[in-house]
C-alpha cells in the first residue's frame, strides 16, 4: 500500500547497518571483569613447606574473612608464593582489589620481614593476548641477546598504535651476578651483613634536593659510584684492604635459566602481545602481521625467524565469514521455502461443442 514509505524504510536500515559495519570496533570477546584477586610473592630461596606455614596460611585465614568468597586456592615452590581469591560475580573488581589490599597490610607484621613486595593481580578479556609467537635463530642461542632483540623486534612493535605492551619470555637483561666464595669469607672473617650493606650502599641514586642560586633553580641527586663490572670487583667492603673481588666471583652476562623452549630443533624465545583497550582487534593484528613481515626482512636479523601461531584477528575473521556464510544459506533456503508453498491458482478448462 506505502511503497516510498517502505523503501525509504528499508534504505535506511540498509545505511544503518552500512555504517555499523564499517564503523563497529572488531573484538575477540565482550570486555569482563572477572571476580578474582591473585595475590603474587616473588620470595626467592624460600623452603616451600616453611613457606606455607609462614606465608599462605595467614593469607588464606585473612582472605577468607572477606564477604562473597567462592574459592581460595594456594601454591608455593622455593621462589614464590601465589594465594588466588575467586569471588560471586557481580563484585565490583577494583573495590575487590582495596579489600584485599586492607587485609594484607592486617597482616603484613606476621610476614616474614625478607618478602621484598607483594602484587595484586587480577584479570580481564584485554588481558588475553591476541598474538603469541616464538622467535628463533638457526644456530644461534638467543637467550643472552636481550639487547638485540629489544631495540629489533620489541620497540618496534611497541610503537605500533593499539599494541599495549609487548612480552617475551626466554631471555633476561644482562647482569651483574655476584657469588662470594665461602671459604674465603670464612677465611678472612668478613661480615656478611656489612657487605650486603655496602653493596647496597654503592648502586643508590637519590635525589638530595633543590638549590635556588640567582634566580636559577638546580636539582641535586647523587650518582652511583659504579660504572662497571671492574669497579664492583673493586668495591672495598671493610677497613682492610679486601675488594669485593677477593671473596666473590663477579659475573656480567645473562642470568642462568632452568626451562627453554625449542622450535624446528632450535632454541626460541616466547613472545606474546596484549592490545589497548578501545583499539580494533583486526586493524592492530594486521598492523602487527605487517611489522613481523618487516623485521624477518631486516638484514641486521639475519637468522633470526619471528612465527606468530595465535592472532585474534584470523578467529575474528572466520567467525564473520562463518556468520555470513550461514546468513546467505538462510536466506536462500527461505527464499526458496516461501516460493514453495505460494499457493497455485487453478486453471479453467473449456471446451468448445
Amino acid at each position: 500500500r506505502r511503497p516510498v514509505t517502505l523503501a525509504m524504510a528499508l534504505v535506511s536500515v540498509l545505511l544503518l547497518g552500512g555504517v555499523s559495519l564499517l564503523k563497529l570496533p572488531l573484538d575477540f570477546l565482550p570486555r569482563v571483569e572477572f571476580p578474582f584477586i591473585a595475590v603474587w610473592i616473588p620470595y626467592q630461596g624460600g623452603i616451600p613447606s616453611e613457606n606455607e606455614q609462614e606465608i599462605v596460611r595467614p593469607i588464606e585465614e585473612v582472605l577468607a574473612t572477606l564477604g562473597g568468597v567462592r574459592d581460595i586456592f594456594s601454591y608455593s615452590d622455593a621462589n614464590e608464593v601465589q594465594v588466588g581469591v575467586t569471588f560471586e560475580w557481580g563484585r565490583d573488581v577494583n573495590l575487590l582489589r582495596m579489600e584485599v589490599k586492607e587485609k594484607i597490610d592486617q597482616i603484613r607484621g606476621e610476614l616474614p620481614p625478607d618478602i621484598p613486595q607483594i602484587f595484586l593481580l587480577t584479570f580481564n578479556t584485554n588481558d588475553i593476548p591476541i598474538i603469541e609467537g616464538r622467535i628463533s635463530a638457526r644456530g644461534r642461542d638467543l637467550s643472552e641477546s636481550w639487547d638485540l632483540l629489544e631495540q629489533k623486534i620489541i620497540a618496534p612493535l611497541q610503537r605500533i598504535p593499539g599494541v599495549g605492551r609487548v612480552n617475551i619470555d626466554g631471555v633476561l637483561p644482562t647482569q651483574a651476578s655476584v657469588y662470594l666464595r665461602f671459604a674465603t669469607i670464612m677465611e678472612h672473617g668478613v661480615d656478611v651483613t656489612r657487605l650486603f650493606a655496602e653493596l647496597e650502599s654503592a648502586n643508590v641514586e637519590l635525589t638530595v634536593g633543590r638549590i635556588t642560586d640567582r634566580g636559577l633553580r638546580y636539582d641535586l641527586r647523587t650518582v652511583s659510584g659504579l660504572s662497571g663490572v671492574e669497579d664492583l670487583r673493586e668495591l672495598p667492603i671493610d677497613e682492610r684492604g679486601l675488594r669485593l673481588g677477593d671473596v666473590a666471583e663477579v659475573i656480567y652476562g645473562a642470568p642462568a635459566l632452568s626451562y627453554g623452549r625449542i622450535l624446528n630443533r632450535e632454541p626460541a624465545i616466547a613472545f606474546w602481545i596484549q592490545k589497548a583497550s578501545g583499539y580494533n582487534t583486526v586493524e592492530v593484528c594486521r598492523a602487527i602481521e605487517a611489522e613481523l613481515e618487516r623485521i624477518n626482512q631486516d638484514p641486521t636479523l639475519r637468522g633470526i625467524d619471528t612465527i606468530a601461531f595465535f592472532n585474534q584477528a584470523d578467529q575474528i575473521t572466520d567467525s564473520l565469514r562463518s556468520l555470513l556464510q550461514g546468513g546467505l544459506f538462510g536466506s536462500v533456503l527461505a527464499l526458496s521455502l516461501i516460493h514453495i508453498s505460494e499457493p497455485t491458482r487453478p486453471v479453467g478448462i473449456s471446451r468448445m461443442p
